[in-house]
């Protein structure tokens, strides 16, 4: 199974650099939950517009 999601509306931007999607606050919210439902592994790149 595949699971994929564009953090669109209201995303969370680093701090120092608002071009950047703040991908670890997403993993440390997102993982933990899918852990318990059975998540092997995941990959996490930022794409530019």
């Amino acid at each position: 199974m595949t699971c994929s999601f564009i953090p669109t509306i209201n995303r969370r931007r680093l701090p120092d650099s608002v071009d950047f999607t703040d991908l670890s606050w997403y993993m440390h919210t997102l993982v933990p939950p899918l852990l318990t439902v059975g998540l092997k592994s995941y990959e996490a790149c930022d794409i530019g517009h």
